[in-house]
């Protein structure tokens, strides 16, 4: 668990209306002089306003125009000139290399001055426009604010460097601050149902949080109390001394290896040599290539095409039978267009004609498409939802639960889609033939998205 110092809501929550994502913002108080700032008390106002709102009140259309530059200026403001000045002249960059800045007793700033800003390494196109940004900032506190009234020239200068530092920082260390959002609006069993996403309300600074390694396939889930309070969580079970990891953006169940590759030496300057990346690399495809794989006809393995090749004998992934997978993928093409001609039927209320053709692309799909191939898992879980629609709850089920065995695979058992997967379930062991009979299975489905969710959710006190 670790304290946020330093944080910047996004621009939508700035102004934003109805906000109910936490206590804190639910009933805020607006400042007197500028009302875009919204704060949870008149008690929280005024120590803004005598940290960093004086400075910044006003001018904010401008300042969200750059972006994370913003919060690079909150964390010096927040610091305070003076501490930001010292650090500068008395530690100086030894204060990386000091591990005793985690230490409680040591102000906050110097743990985010430590940071890591690869200024060494960034493009030289990106360093022209992050310095254009710090100078830009500059020139804004030294005439719209006065907070350089008593400084010299030298000092000017000093904390130009320092936001120049802070912005390089912030493009590798920048935290995001979640929520959970519910969407009550969905008719998906013809009951209300929520489904639930994880959606960006606020930036923020996390030293300690920082430490934490990167993996593809990270052992951690994060919730914030308030959101301001980071909480770490482990999605599984760990022995003692076994390293927490944490994932920087790019994860095995979303992303092809090459693409995480680019990103991480992009954004974040190495290369991963995480398991995930290993065994990938290894295996010569990627854990997402399977969710396109088709199945073979002697053990209903996963057959992955390869696009680079111009054959159509491919081996499976587990017997490793060559197969000629041309017909396979004419099928493909077509459980494709069954599900778009089937969305739209949805869309327009046509749910028996929907039920109908994608009962066809079920029979093609289960002869040609491997099990967990994402588009048979849309498929039955679009069916699931005619079949609910429709009243016929039983039907419902079998589908829901092939839909389940996909997201499962794909997302992973402690994620947010699974748990939405297992709601459905819930919902539906509610409303089918004999539910009575049922309600153990209704509880255990129930009990078991809750504990996920809870992995995510963010709590108010």
């Amino acid at each position: 668990m670790t304290q946020v110092h330093f944080l910047l809501l996004a621009h939508w929550v700035l102004s934003h209306k109805t906000l109910d994502l936490f206590i804190f913002l639910r009933y805020y108080h607006r400042c007197c002089h500028c009302s875009q700032a919204k704060f949870c008390s008149e008690g929280c106002s005024l120590k803004a306003w005598e940290i960093y709102h004086q400075y910044e009140c006003g001018n904010l259309d401008l300042l969200q125009s750059v972006g994370i530059a913003h919060l690079a200026l909150k964390v010096l403001l927040t610091a305070g000139k003076d501490q930001v000045l010292k650090v500068c002249s008395t530690w100086g960059e030894e204060i990386i290399r000091d591990k005793n800045i985690f230490n409680k007793d040591q102000p906050p700033y110097t743990r985010v001055y430590s940071l890591l800003d690869h200024i060494d390494v960034m493009p030289p196109e990106d360093m022209f426009q992050y310095s254009l940004t710090a100078s830009l900032l500059v020139n804004f506190l030294m005439k719209r604010t006065n907070l350089f009234n008593d400084c010299l020239l030298e000092d000017v200068y000093t904390v130009g460097g320092v936001l120049l530092k802070h912005i390089c920082q912030l493009i590798c260390n920048a935290h995001a601050i979640t929520s959970i959002a519910a969407d009550h609006h969905l008719q998906f069993f013809s009951v209300t149902t929520t489904q639930e996403s994880q959606i960006r309300i606020a930036s923020a600074i996390y030293p300690s949080a920082s430490m934490m390694n990167h993996s593809c396939d990270p052992n951690i889930a994060s919730s914030f109390i308030q959101g301001r309070t980071l909480v770490v969580r482990v999605t599984t079970d760990l022995n003692k001394g076994s390293q927490i990891f944490n994932c920087y953006g790019p994860h095995v169940r979303r992303l092809r290896r090459e693409t995480r590759q680019e990103n991480l030496t992009q954004q974040y300057f190495f290369e991963c040599d995480c398991n995930s990346c290993e065994k990938e690399a290894e295996d010569g495809f990627s854990f997402v290539d399977t969710f396109q794989a088709l199945q073979c006809s002697k053990c209903s393995g996963p057959i992955i095409p390869d696009v680079t090749k111009q054959s159509f004998l491919v081996n499976c992934q587990d017997c490793g039978k060559f197969e000629d997978i041309e017909v396979k993928m004419r099928a493909s093409l077509q459980v494709d267009q069954i599900i778009s001609v089937a969305s739209n039927f949805l869309e327009e209320g046509r749910t028996a004609n929907a039920l109908e053709i994608l009962s066809q692309g079920y029979k093609i799909g289960s002869q040609h498409l491997f099990k967990y191939n994402s588009d048979y898992g849309q498929m039955c879980d679009m069916l699931g939802r005619c079949y609910a629609v429709l009243g016929n709850f039983d039907e419902a089920i079998h589908y829901v639960h092939e839909s389940m065995n996909y997201v499962e695979q794909r997302f992973g058992e402690t994620s947010i889609e699974y748990a939405r997967e297992l709601r459905k379930l819930s919902d539906l062991l509610k409303l089918c033939t004999g539910a009575k009979s049922h309600e153990q299975a209704m509880i255990i489905a129930m009990e078991k998205s809750d504990r996920i969710l809870k992995l995510y959710e963010n709590e108010n006190s």
